[in-house]
């Protein structure tokens, strides 16, 4: 990996990866929200939002700013804070009872974007 970064347009080309990174996470984010009741009723819907998050968390850790500030940090949290309030306001995600995909989603955000918790979590 070290010996690619030194190659000629590593710069073009890392600024490259971030902006597709940027892109996907965006067509992900919509096609979710487009589709989030169907998939909200799907045995494995835990599951795949958990993956959801977890590339998100990804994306947030990604080593992309060495030519420069990576654009990540703003773009997740945005990204995040558009499925979390479109979950909640379909009452997908709400925090009646023991709801489990309450607390791991609370968690999860945690670690990605710590600065949304109260906003999105608030007591």
């Amino acid at each position: 990996m070290l010996q690619y970064s030194r190659r000629e347009n590593a710069e073009r080309e890392t600024r490259s990866m971030e902006g597709t990174l940027k892109l996907s996470m965006e067509v992900l984010t919509d096609v979710y929200l487009h589709f989030l009741k169907p998939i909200s009723e799907s045995p494995d819907f835990r599951t795949f939002w958990l993956g959801i998050l977890r590339r998100m968390d990804t994306c947030m850790k990604a080593e992309l700013a060495e030519y420069g500030a990576s654009k990540m940090p703003e773009v997740i949290p945005d990204l995040l804070r558009k499925i979390v309030t479109s979950m909640k306001e379909k009452e997908i995600l709400t925090r009646a009872g023991e709801d489990d995909l309450w607390d791991t989603t609370f968690y999860q955000i945690q670690w990605i974007a710590p600065a949304l918790t109260d906003e999105l979590f608030p007591e």
